[in-house]
């Protein structure tokens, strides 16, 4: 095999596996999606190609310019990571640009099979993992509350009596005046069947009209 072909065959393979981690995260809605993952593993596999390509024109360490790429990501995936209220989201679009790193560099390096076999590991944890995560009711989902009342003194206490008996650990909670009547906004982060125990001993507080649960994020 001559080097362009190589070469063709390393940046195909790079694109079509980091498109693969990408698409999955584009269909998720996450920060880091197609593109994003795309280009890491690409610039990932090019920067190994060159690190080796110019060790051997210029007898330098192979190393040199291969060993940057870990930094480079670290500096990326600091910025998928947010904080919501008490909540920090985005850990998993991190490690996910992380590893897809490192499928850029196997194959750079030529290692098809593992890097391939790689990606088939990281879709299982994405796709089936979040499947039994939601099935045995760990994962959690940042839900906001929206509560209209005539009496925003009794709905006030009634919820937060509420919340504690639950012992749900609230993000943020404000109430405010739009016409004549009065909102309650409340943000949690919950689990399925908690959010689904919560929306039930709502409903039966009496001086709460119109409760709305909307979906802000998932983690």
């Amino acid at each position: 095999m001559n080097i362009a072909t190589e070469t063709i065959l390393k940046m195909a393979a790079s694109a079509a596996l980091g498109g693969l981690v990408g698409l999955e995260r584009e269909l998720h809605h996450k920060p880091a999606g197609l593109r994003t993952n795309m280009f890491i593993c690409l610039g990932s596999t090019m920067f190994t190609m060159l690190s080796l390509e110019v060790a051997e024109k210029f007898h330098s360490d192979p190393e040199r310019i291969a060993a940057q790429i870990i930094p480079g990501i670290g500096f990326i995936g600091a910025g998928a990571i947010l904080r919501e209220g008490l909540s920090v989201v985005g850990l998993t679009t991190a490690a996910t640009m992380f590893v897809v790193a490192a499928i850029g560099m196997g194959i750079g390096y030529g290692y098809f099979g593992s890097s391939s076999i790689a990606t088939g590991m990281i879709l299982a944890a994405l796709l089936l993992l979040r499947y039994v995560e939601r099935k045995l009711g760990t994962k959690f989902v940042h839900y906001q509350f929206s509560m209209s009342t005539d009496k925003m003194a009794e709905a006030s206490t009634k919820v937060k009596a509420l919340l504690d008996e639950l012992k749900i650990q609230t993000e943020e909670v404000s109430w405010s005046r739009e016409g004549e009547g009065h909102f309650l906004r409340v943000s949690a982060s919950l689990s399925p069947a908690l959010h689904t125990e919560l929306m039930r001993r709502l409903l039966q507080v009496g001086e709460l009209n119109d409760i709305k649960s909307s979906i802000f994020s998932e983690k």
